[in-house]
C-alpha cells in the first residue's frame, strides 16, 4: 500500500524525529519525536505505527524528513 500522494505527520516546531526500538528484541520499532527539553513524555511521542522490520522505520523517517515522496508499507511483515 503506498501512501504516495499522502503528507507525511509533521514534527512539531523544535523537535527532531528518530527511529527507535520499541522491545527489547528488535522486533517493533518506530519513529518517534524528541523535543529536546528532557520531557520523558515528550521523548516518547510517537509519529508512526509499529514496524517489525527497523529499515521500514528509516524509510517512514525519510518520508518524514523530506528525503522521498512517498513510503510505500510493505507486504507481509510490516
Amino acid at each position: 500500500m503506498s501512501l504516495f500522494g499522502s503528507k507525511p505527520p509533521k514534527v512539531p516546531e523544535g523537535g527532531e524525529a528518530y527511529v527507535a526500538q520499541d522491545d527489547l528484541h528488535g522486533d517493533k520499532w518506530s519513529v518517534r519525536v524528541d523535543m529536546g527539553d528532557g520531557a520523558a513524555r515528550a521523548k516518547q511521542k510517537r509519529l508512526s505505527p509499529t514496524f517489525a522490520d527497523m529499515m521500514n522505520a528509516y524509510a517512514y523517517l525519510a518520508w518524514i524528513n523530506g528525503e522521498v515522496d512517498h513510503f510505500t508499507y510493505p507486504a507481509g511483515r510490516a
